[in-house]
């Protein structure tokens, strides 16, 4: 049982570094990122 779970919180915390990635990268992800405030950096 505990081996899915592994599986599932690797899985979610490696889309967040994606994520994380493609913000610095410069994508304009801002509006999932700060709540719908702002969609990118100024």
């Amino acid at each position: 049982m505990m081996i899915p779970a592994a599986v599932i919180a690797c899985a979610l915390l490696a889309l967040l570094a994606v994520f994380q990635v493609l913000l610095i990268a410069g994508v304009r992800l801002g509006r999932f990122a700060w709540g719908g405030r702002h969609e990118a950096w100024s």
